[in-house]
Parts: structure tokens; sequence; C-alpha cells
């Protein structure tokens, strides 16, 4: 029953994605494994090339069927990263790149490039709070926490965009600069150099959200970690 649940799931999926073959380039790695979509997405290509095949009890005499599933398996890999790598992005809202439904999951982030001060952005988001990435328009879109469960991980969050050319020493002239470059070992010089993503998260880090992005008038929204 399961299997059969899992299929007609995997057959819609169809709708979103036309297979894409793997003719080389990079693969994926074990975290990309095991993102939910790319299971999906998996699984729809491994059932249909099995049965496209014949079936595994047709295919290539003097194998294993299990020797057999695992080609199918390798190759259905491959085809999955292949069709989720160089498909182009439909988000939810395409007109409204803030809109929350764009903002909802934590592979609909991946797949737009968000990044974030961890390498893996259910960190970013969930214990650090922040991600962020760069609009087609310059724009410098950033995901912020506004509330914390009591473990500490973040579970609410708000978003804001900001111009490429944002000056936070002008916005926020209020800091004591010297005693900010001090806690985080630099100058003036070394940290004006860095990403407007990063000095926002530094600053964000070192006097709150609140006080960097503004108040947050509304309960916020959810990131699921599918």
């Amino acid at each position: 029953m399961h299997h059969q649940i899992a299929y007609h799931i995997c057959r819609a999926i169809n709708s979103w994605y036309n297979v894409i073959a793997w003719t080389g380039g990079d693969s994926p790695t074990e975290y990309d494994k095991r993102q939910p979509i790319f299971r999906a997405v998996q699984s729809f290509i491994y059932v249909d090339q099995v049965e496209d095949s014949g079936g595994l009890g047709l295919w290539a005499p003097g194998t294993s069927v299990l020797e057999r599933a695992r080609l199918f398996w390798n190759r259905a890999t491959l085809d999955a990263w292949a069709t989720l790598r160089d498909t182009p992005l439909a988000l939810p809202v395409p007109n409204n790149p803030l809109h929350t439904h764009n903002l909802a999951t934590i592979s609909l982030l991946e797949r737009q490039d968000f990044d974030g001060p961890d390498r893996c952005l259910r960190v970013s988001l969930f214990e650090y709070g922040q991600a962020w990435r760069t609009l087609p328009s310059g724009e410098l879109l950033v995901i912020y926490g506004i509330d914390i469960n009591s473990k500490g991980d973040h579970t609410r969050f708000d978003r804001s965009t900001l111009n490429a050319d944002h000056d936070v020493f002008e916005e926020h002239n209020w800091v004591d600069w010297d005693s900010f470059f001090d806690c985080y070992g630099t100058t003036r010089e070394e940290w004006s150099a860095l990403p407007l993503a990063q000095k926002l998260n530094d600053l964000i880090n070192h006097h709150g959200y609140e006080n960097i992005m503004g108040s947050s008038y509304w309960e916020g929204f959810t990131i699921s970690e599918e």
C-alpha cells in the first residue's frame, strides 16, 4: 500500500519535471540524496525506467535481481540529480520573491541559491537564524529569525530586502563601531570590505534583529525542513 501511494506521488511529480538524463559533470552529495524532493524524483525515475525495460526479471540475463535493481537505482540517482539541477525553478508566486510561499521549505530555498553563515542551510536558518540571496534586481533578500523555542532554535522568520548600496554605517550610526570591531577582532577597513550579507549577519548577531532589521509586527512565517 505504501509503495502504491509513493508511486502515485512520484507520478504527480512528473507534471513538474521532465526527466533529464545525466551525461556527466557533478554528481549529488550524500546531503543532496537525503532531500525529500530528490528522493521523490529518484523513485519516480527508477520505477519508470524499470517498467520501460520490461521489469527486473526480463533484463540482462546472467545477473541477479538485486544487481539489476542496483544498476537501475544508480542510473536513477544520477538522472534525478541532472533533472533537479538543470530544470528551471518555477516559484509558487513567481512575480513576488518575498512571498512566504516561495520561502516555505528548505528545498525551495536551496533551489533559489539561498546562502547563510553555515554551509548547511538548515543550520544557517534554525541555529543562526539567517539566510540570504541576491535577487535579479541586485537587491539582497534577507531572511532572519524572530522567534526561538526552548532549545534555542529559530522557529519563525521575517524577511526584508536591501539595496546593494545599502550603507550600514549611515543606517546604523548609533553603533559603537570601535567596540564592535574590537569584539570581532577586525578593523573598519577590513570589515568594510565584507559583502553586505556578512555585515548584516555580524550586526544582527551583535545587536539583535530588531535593532538592525526593525521590529516585526506580525507572527512571522515558518520554514519546513523538507
